[in-house]
């Protein structure tokens, strides 16, 4: 009977990141999109993840995709796993049934109009969700949950890693590797364990290359300028704000919303709108984003390239199997 839920540590890492590119017996599609053109023309296009079109961002596909892309490719590897485990004779289900929510504004940006805030003050939304399937559950019995972890991963607990390396060379760390199911998974997915851990080293990479991109914006006089303005509009309202994550983040007392977060919540997005806040940040953090895919336009072109060719395989495993 199968009651627990076991975490893999290897798999953890599939699931939280967007697996971003991949070398080896990969090929990319012909058809998957390239970034040349937003290097040239600066202005991305919209990559269909729920943001109004004149708000899109040239690293949308590493950033605004990162939920549902991780999310195939973990469905994916599960899929390719499941036939394993059963062949063995242990119930593995997929799961993974929950669909990400469409990306917008407030996610981003935490941003709301006046009417949504007034109505909901700074009360963070939660995704809706469904049933997850995220962990493997395995047997209570202690001689059959060895059985089925060997199965499933080729030892009780993982002790052996390889160096996290992308495939420029740098290093972020390490990755354990797995044996069994998931071993045969990796491969019939990635075509090897060292592209397999390439492809989450790439990953790691994407997400430091945006967030370098964010960070130095933060810091651009044009922002810092915005900023200045949102917080004096919110003094002349009457609330004493440094930035809108502040006034987000602020002890407003319970139950939620009551009438004064909804009035300051109202005022902050009064005060954004007259300080060009989303405007502001979608031309400062997209020049950043420009420059960081100018300077290495090829490496990504490449990692997006083959990220789409193996997303399409992962999705196709998920569709098979269910």
């Amino acid at each position: 009977m199968l009651s627990r839920r076991f975490t893999l540590g290897w798999l953890y890492v599939a699931s939280v990141t967007i697996l971003a590119g991949c070398v080896g017996s990969q090929q990319a599609s012909s058809t998957a999109p390239s970034i040349s053109s937003e290097v040239i023309t600066g202005r991305a296009e919209s990559t269909g993840s729920g943001l109004p079109a004149d708000t899109a961002l040239p690293f949308d596909w590493i950033t605004a995709d990162y939920s549902q892309v991780s999310l195939d490719m973990r469905r994916g590897l599960r899929a390719l796993i499941k036939p394993c485990m059963n062949a063995a004779g242990f119930d593995y289900e997929v799961g993974l049934a929950q669909e990400v929510p469409e990306f917008s504004l407030y996610r981003r940006y935490r941003y709301r109009t006046p009417e949504e805030a007034e109505e909901l003050g700074f009360v963070v939304e939660q995704p809706p969700s469904g049933p997850e399937g995220t962990e493997a559950e395995f047997p209570s019995d202690p001689a059959e949950r060895t059985r089925y972890l060997i199965a499933l991963q080729g030892a009780e607990d993982l002790t052996t890693t390889v160096p996290l390396v992308d495939r420029r060379g740098d290093s972020f760390g390490s990755q354990s590797m797995p044996g069994g199911c998931s071993a045969e998974a990796i491969v019939q997915l990635y075509g090897s364990f060292d592209n397999y851990v390439t492809y989450v080293g790439d990953d790691l990479w994407l997400q430091q290359v945006a967030a370098e991109a964010a960070t130095k914006s933060r810091a651009d006089p044009a922002f810092v300028e915005m900023i200045s303005e949102w917080s004096a509009c919110m003094a002349s309202a009457g609330y004493s704000f440094a930035t809108p994550e502040d006034a987000i983040g602020a002890p407003w007392p319970e139950p939620r919303p009551g009438d004064t977060e909804r009035q300051a919540a109202r005022a902050d997005a009064v005060c954004r709108d007259e300080a060009s806040f989303i405007a502001t940040i979608v031309e400062v953090e997209g020049e950043y984003q420009r420059q960081a895919l100018d300077a290495q336009s090829a490496a990504l072109q490449e990692m997006r390239l083959d990220r789409d060719a193996l997303r399409a395989e992962a999705r196709k495993a998920y569709e098979t199997e269910s």
